[in-house]
This record gives structure tokens, C-alpha cells and sequence, in this order.
């Protein structure tokens, strides 16, 4: 492998040595040990990422159709996926080597937080209105800009951040660019939306962390997440300082982006995924596309509420 091909201009990876083409097909672990001894998974997962970005970005004849494009992104999760699997199964030859057996304990699905009475958070008396003849859910909006801890609460008991990171954010980036005829045409129009994907799962993240860390304020009535389930949910993409203050974070994409440029391009990222013509990914539909769209459109507008607040 070319040590040149290893670099990307935003990410850095220190391999070690030189290229070893030595491969005992006998001992594979050993191939994925020097990996990972040279390439952090953090870095390695980063440059399969940019190599995609690169790929969906540049207007070339290899990706000029939402079948190529969808092909590429399918085989990038699947790269992912094959990363981790490779690092999980290092990690427990260390510990088997350390300790002499594996410790494979039991990971239990996330289990869903009990429902609390959120009453006292809410503002509004919620009498009946005769100018509202039917009585409909209330929008997140609704409580914004007075309380954005609420909103906040709201989605992530609704969805996790699992959930978003590695589930309904890539589906949905998927399905968008995927789609032949919308507002992601072009390369640079994908490139605008890829930046603000890579700037909103951080903020996420970030969001996540505010939220937990409202569950601790004195009066809450959320319960804090059970170990078992925080695990699934720890932040990657965030530096120690901005896990211990993810306000740095909202400062960051506040200043990155205006309210508006979000807006709008969020409502031609959904509407890119809600006319794809073709098959949707697995455990994705329009229905799920505009419930994600609600949710991440709720915690944009609380992180500017936040941001304003702190400033």
C-alpha cells in the first residue's frame, strides 16, 4: 500500500513503518494488530469518510447517478462496520492475552427510559381554544425560545444518540444523495450539505451532553441514562474539552452557519429524501425522513436559544 495514499488534507494517520506485504493467512490477528497498531480507528474512519466525501463532491462520471452515489455510500458503511468488527476483535485478544479468557460480556439493547410527567416543564395551560377546533400534538417550536431544555428532553427520549449518529443521519444522508432528481445535483451543492452533516453530528452529540447534564440540575424530573444504554451512547466525534463543556460545540456551529442557511437547507435535505425515486434504505421511509427532520430541526433551534442565552 502507498504510504501517500494514507494522508488526506484534513486527516493525518502515522504509519509506523514501512508497507509489510509478509501476510500469513494463518494468523490474520496479527495483520489486524500491526493495523491498529499504526492507525488509530478514530483516523483510519475518518479517511474512509473523506475518500467518500471526496468521491460524492466531485462531479465525475463514476458517481453521476443516485445508483453509483448509493453504491459508493452502501460500500463505505459496510467499510465502517468492517473496521470496528476489526478493532473489537483486537481488543479482545488483548484482553484474553492479559487475563487469559475472553470477558465477552452481554450487550443488552438499549432499553427505553420510563416516561416522567414533563408537566411542570411545560408553559402553556393547554385550555381549550375554541380557534382550535381540533386538538393537535404540540410542535417542539412551540416551546422554544423559553424552554430549550424541555425540547432537548423531548428528543432524546424519543430517539437516542445512537440512534441519530448511526442510524437515521446516514439513512438519511444516503437517501438525499442518492435521489436523481433534487437539489443535490451538482457537486457543489452535495458539498454544502455534506459540511453541514459533518458539523451536525457533532452538535448532536453535544446536545446529547447538555441534556444529561440538565437531568442532574436540582428539581429535574428525568432520570439520568442507565449505564447499560449510556454506553451505547458516549460521544466520538468530540474532542475531552468539548465533551467537558459541549457548549463549545453550539458556540462553534452557531457561528459556523446561520439560523436561516440551516433552515433552508435542512428543508431541501428532507425534501431530497422524502421524493427519492427508487428503494429507500433498510429501516428508512419518508415517514421516518420527516419525523428525523422535526427532531433535528428542534435541536438546531434550541442550540441558537442556548448560544444566545450564553453569550
Amino acid at each position: 500500500m502507498n504510504e501517500t495514499m494514507l494522508t488526506g488534507a484534513d486527516t493525518v494517520l502515522s504509519p509506523k513503518g514501512q508497507t509489510n506485504n509478509n501476510f500469513d493467512v494463518n494468523t490474520p490477528i496479527n495483520t489486524l494488530v500491526e493495523f491498529f497498531d499504526e492507525f488509530h480507528p478514530k483516523s483510519a474512519r475518518a479517511e474512509i469518510r473523506q475518500l467518500c466525501q471526496l468521491a460524492l463532491t466531485t462531479d465525475s462520471t463514476l458517481y453521476d447517478t443516485g445508483h453509483k452515489r448509493s453504491n459508493l455510500m452502501y460500500f463505505c458503511e459496510k467499510m465502517d462496520q468492517l473496521l470496528t468488527a476489526c478493532n473489537s476483535i483486537v481488543n479482545r485478544q488483548e484482553a484474553y492475552r492479559a487475563d487469559g479468557e475472553y470477558s465477552d460480556s452481554e450487550e443488552d439493547e438499549p432499553n427505553e427510559e420510563d416516561e416522567s410527567n414533563e408537566e411542570a416543564l411545560r408553559n402553556g395551560d393547554g385550555q381549550d381554544d375554541p380557534s382550535m377546533p381540533v386538538d393537535r400534538p404540540e410542535l417542539l417550536s412551540e416551546f422554544l425560545p423559553h424552554n430549550p431544555a424541555y425540547v432537548l428532553a423531548e428528543v432524546f427520549t424519543s430517539n437516542h444518540l445512537y440512534d441519530f449518529r448511526e442510524d437515521h443521519m446516514p439513512r438519511w444522508l444516503r437517501a438525499a444523495l442518492t435521489n436523481g432528481n433534487n437539489a443535490y445535483d451538482e457537486g457543489e451543492e452535495r458539498a454544502a450539505l455534506m459540511r453541514l452533516y459533518d458539523a451536525l453530528l457533532p452538535l448532536i452529540e453535544a446536545l446529547h451532553l447538555i441534556n444529561e447534564q440538565n437531568k442532574q440540575l436540582p428539581g429535574s424530573l428525568r432520570e439520568p441514562m442507565h449505564p447499560d444504554v449510556a454506553k451505547y451512547n458516549a460521544p466520538k466525534l468530540l474532542e475531552e474539552a468539548e465533551q467537558r463543556n459541549p457548549m463549545m460545540v453550539v458556540r462553534k456551529f452557531c457561528e459556523a452557519f446561520s439560523l436561516v442557511y440551516v433552515r433552508r437547507e435542512l428543508h431541501c435535505f428532507v425534501h431530497a429524501a422524502v421524493t427519492m425515486q427508487g428503494d429507500y434504505p433498510n429501516h428508512f421511509s419518508p415517514a421516518v425522513a420527516l419525523q428525523v427532520y422535526d427532531e433535528v430541526l428542534a435541536l438546531v433551534e434550541a442550540a441558537y436559544v442556548l448560544n444566545e442565552i450564553n453569550s
